[in-house]
C-alpha cells in the first residue's frame, strides 16, 4: 500500500526575509526575457522548416508530377498552428533548464533573480536539489498550459500569501528570499 501524500513542509521556525512581490515580477520580467529570446529561435527555426518544406514537395510536385505539394503543404500547413501555441511554454521549459534548474540548484537564483538580489531556498534555507528545481519548473510550465488562468493566478499568489509563495513555490516547498 502507498503512503498518503502529505503537503509541502511547513515555514522554517527561523524567520525568513520573504521576497516583495515587486521584486519576483521583475525576476520573472527578466527570466521571460530569456524565453522570449528562446522562442523567437525557434519560431525562426520553424518558419524556416515551414518554408523550406514546402519548397520541397512543391519541386518534387513538379519534378514528378504527383500531388506531394497537397501533402507537403498539410504537413507545414495546419499542423505549424498548434506548434506556435505550444511554443512558449516549450520555450520557457528550454530556457528553463539553464536558468531556473541549473542555476537555481547551483547557486539561488536565476538571472533575473540574481539582478533583483533575490534567492530560492528550501525551508531550511539550503539551496534546492536539482531534482526539486526540475519539478518547481515543471510545474511553472504546466501552469502556463492553463491559458490565462494558471499563469496569471500563480504569478499573483504571493500578494495574499504569508509566506509570499506562488503555486510552483508551494508545490515543492520553496521560498524566494531577499538577499540584499
Amino acid at each position: 500500500m502507498s503512503e498518503p501524500w502529505t503537503p509541502a513542509p511547513p515555514p522554517p521556525s527561523l524567520p525568513m526575509n520573504y521576497a516583495l512581490w515587486a521584486d519576483r515580477v521583475l525576476a520573472a520580467l527578466a527570466d521571460g526575457g530569456i524565453a522570449l529570446l528562446v522562442m523567437i529561435v525557434l519560431y525562426i527555426l520553424l518558419f524556416v522548416v515551414s518554408v523550406g518544406g514546402q519548397f520541397i514537395f512543391a519541386g518534387v510536385e513538379q519534378a514528378t508530377g504527383t500531388g506531394a505539394a497537397g501533402v507537403g503543404g498539410g504537413l507545414f500547413g495546419c499542423g505549424t498552428c498548434c506548434l506556435f501555441i505550444i511554443l512558449p511554454p516549450i520555450s520557457y521549459l528550454i530556457a528553463g533548464l539553464a536558468n531556473k534548474v541549473y542555476l537555481v540548484s547551483k547557486r539561488g537564483y536565476s538571472i533575473g533573480q540574481g539582478l533583483m538580489k533575490i534567492k530560492v531556498v528550501d525551508a531550511q534555507g539550503n539551496l534546492l536539489s536539482m531534482g526539486t528545481s526540475v519539478l518547481r519548473l515543471l510545474c511553472t510550465v504546466g501552469l502556463g498550459f492553463i491559458p490565462l488562468v494558471g499563469g496569471l493566478l500563480d504569478l499573483l499568489w504571493p500578494l495574499w500569501d504569508p509566506q509570499r509563495q506562488t503555486l510552483h513555490d508551494k508545490a515543492v516547498g520553496s521560498f524566494v528570499i531577499k538577499t540584499g
